[in-house]
């Protein structure tokens, strides 16, 4: 695990995603999957295949020159599960930041494909 901080901070989500995207870019043998949160990276690895040190090494390397500056845009991705509240928690959250009403962002959702980017 990779942690940048501990609150929630747009520039320390940037670090994540550039870590993150640096670290698939370079496809290191034995890396299996990066699980990216808003202030952390999980790290999952093939012990047999990619030593902890070696990851650490090629981690500590990434960090090194890490430019949150030139990253892409970020995807949005929505479910058509959000039909109600009771599916959707965050569903308030979601209107307030939006500035729309819960219904709105429902009927946004429901017009949506599964996955939309």
């Amino acid at each position: 695990m990779v942690e940048f901080g501990d609150a929630i901070d747009v520039a320390v989500n940037n670090q994540v995603r550039a870590l993150a995207l640096t670290l698939e870019a370079a496809r290191i043998p034995g890396l299996l999957a990066l699980v990216p949160t808003y202030r952390s990276l999980g790290v999952q690895y093939d012990p047999v295949l990619l030593a902890s040190e070696e990851l650490r090494s090629r981690i500590e390397g990434a960090l090194a020159s890490l430019d949150p500056g030139q990253l892409p845009s970020p995807r949005w991705c929505a479910s058509r599960r959000a039909t109600e509240a009771s599916s959707a928690p965050d569903l308030s959250f979601v209107a307030e930041h939006t500035k729309l009403s819960e219904s709105e962002v429902i009927g946004c959702t429901a017009r949506l494909p599964t996955t939309s980017t």
